[in-house]
């Protein structure tokens, strides 16, 4: 029985340092979570050996594309590798390609992780079907290896097949592409099936049940000898690929109607399907060329068929039916893609467990900005309440009321501020003050005023520019160089609004309280104080009201500021 299978060449990338462009992404994102390095210098050195691990065909490398893949997966939504966000180029060639990986005409540069990935399980399967073919099918241990492998590969390049366009987003090169991953996907699933026929057979299991597996196993090859004769990808494979899948394919067509032909016992049927048998070998050894033959099928078979002839002529003298008019043999499949697991590797570990996925992370930045917004909202609440209570002590003439009033001595507080008020000049610069608000109110808005019309101008000037000269008008639009200017010219505009306004309060509020400020201002407030005895603390009253500015403070403080 040939032992021969197909495998498929596993795609060529170049080393990249993944390290170094992510460490500043980590930093800036996750700046608080700690350092990094080591697991970054991990995963630059999980990828190198990944990708030198292509060529080995055991297991262990196996395990070696699964870790590196596992992680790749983990890391896509904690550290993005996009064209907008870390940019790092994954160059691959075509598995296909007869060039090399400086020269191949093949080949396709992204930076995407999910780009890396698609060719890393490509790669999985690739070298799935290569350690596949290298068992030793001649024993129980090999076959099941086999099996499983060729199934895994299957599974993989039929998941691909659904999900490359998604993930890349642009014409993959012709390997990854789902008309090719779809035939690699059948391809394998054949040859799976044939290494469970190859069982049957070694296992003596019933004659009825081989014949319906080598049925299955025919009917694989069958789909994938389609697939591959598609004229737009015919000369794409590997040369004696089609010979080979054509070949097998009547081969196991062949050993169908053979074990069929045994299941039927001696008789006109078993002739019929031996006859289609020898038939198909013959025409298997032919389709195969030299790269595949099966002299010892078409040496049983035909053994097999002189014999039973023979009993039929002697004994039984059955007519012997003609094939067509036979009933199909049945189809047993066991071979079934296995989709890739998630984690794929079962010993797998996230060098970056501690990182929060980046939807987390920001939900976390979200909470603490909202957090941070209903407490400034309390705040500004709690601010709001106290200069409510201020305003109502104010009206009630709080604290300053609480003080000796007696009529014996005048208020500390008083003797406070005509002090302050004679230090800065009193009254007399408070009216300066207060006439200079209108002349340096004007020339602000002077100076506002032509610094918008300058703009305008500069920008209609522009546009005239542009429409005359067009496209050799090359520099950037005025609106686009001023938009700064006049967003802060707004902001001063809107100040000086707001500063007329308080200028209004201001005037009243002094106006209101100059006889009292007067008299803080000459220093005389002894003199100025009525006996407490003869009126009830009116002058008091009055005095601590200009003092106190009706219990704002703050309101004479901006006019001497001002």
């Amino acid at each position: 029985m040939a032992t021969v299978f197909l495998s498929i060449p596993s795609k060529q990338t170049g080393e990249v340092n993944l390290a170094k462009p992510l460490k500043q992404f980590v930093q800036d994102t996750y700046g608080a979570s700690g350092d990094f390095t080591t697991q970054l210098e991990d995963f630059n050195r999980l990828r190198a050996s990944a990708v030198s691990k292509f060529v080995d065909k055991h297991e262990a490398a196996l395990e070696v594309l699964y870790r590196y893949h596992d992680q790749l997966a983990a890391v896509e939504g904690k550290i993005p590798i996009t064209e907008n966000a870390n940019r790092i180029n994954f160059k691959w060639m075509d598995a296909f390609d007869k060039g090399n990986f400086f020269v191949g005409k093949l080949h396709l540069t992204l930076s995407s992780a999910a780009y890396e990935r698609v060719c890393l399980l490509f790669n999985i399967a690739a070298l799935s079907s290569q350690i596949a073919e290298i068992q030793n099918f001649d024993t129980e241990e090999g076959l099941k290896m086999g099996a499983k492998l060729f199934q895994q590969a299957a599974g993989i390049f039929d998941h691909l097949k659904t999900c490359v366009i998604g993930l890349i987003n642009q014409e993959p090169t012709p390997d990854i592409a789902p008309e090719t991953l779809g035939t690699l996907s059948v391809l394998m699933l054949a040859q799976a099936q044939e290494a469970f026929f190859r069982k049957t057979v070694r296992d003596t299991m019933r004659d009825a049940v081989v014949a319906k597996v080598a049925n299955q196993a025919q009917d694989f090859y069958a789909d994938a000898l389609r697939l591959i004769q598609v004229d737009s990808m015919k000369d794409y494979w590997p040369k004696g690929w089609v010979s080979l899948v054509a070949g097998k394919q009547a081969y196991l067509h062949a050993m169908a109607e053979f074990y069929q032909a045994k299941a039927a016992g001696a008789g006109g049927e078993q002739l019929s399907r031996l006859q289609k048998a020898q038939e198909l070998i013959q025409k298997a050894n032919q389709r195969g060329e030299k790269h595949i033959q099966f002299p010892e099928a078409l040496q049983r078979i035909t053994a097999e068929f002189t014999q039973a002839k023979k009993d039929n002529d002697l004994i039984y003298h059955e007519r012997v039916p003609d094939h067509r008019t036979l009933e199909a043999i049945g189809k047993a499949a066991l071979a079934k893609p296995i989709p890739p697991a998630k984690p794929m590797s079962t010993n797998f570990k996230d060098l970056f467990e501690n990182l929060h996925p980046l939807a987390v992370q920001h939900a976390i930045q979200g909470f603490e900005a909202k957090k941070s917004e209903v407490v400034n909202i309390e705040i500004g609440r709690l601010r709001e309440a106290t200069q409510m209570l201020n305003g109502v002590l104010a009206s009630m003439n709080l604290p300053a009321a609480l003080e000796d009033t007696s009529g014996r001595a005048v208020p500390a507080s008083l003797i406070e501020k005509s002090q302050a008020m004679q230090q800065l000049g009193g009254i007399a610069a408070l009216d300066t003050l207060m006439r200079e608000l209108p002349e340096l109110l004007k020339r602000n808005k002077e100076i506002l005023d032509e610094t918008a019309r300058l703009m305008n101008d500069e920008e209609r000037s522009d546009k005239e520019l542009r429409q005359q000269f067009g496209e050799r008008w090359t520099r950037t639009p005025s609106e686009k160089l001023t938009e700064p200017l006049k967003a802060e010219a707004a902001k001063y505009s809107t100040i000086i609004e707001t500063a007329m306004n308080a200028d209004g309060v201001v005037k009243m509020k002094y106006n209101e309280h100059r006889q009292g400020i007067e008299i803080l201002s000459r220093g005389n407030v002894a003199e100025a104080l009525p006996n407490v005895g003869q009126v009830p603390a009116e002058g008091v009253r009055l005095l601590l009201r200009a003092q106190d500015g009706e219990g704002r403070p703050h309101a004479r403080g901006s006019v001497a500021d001002r």
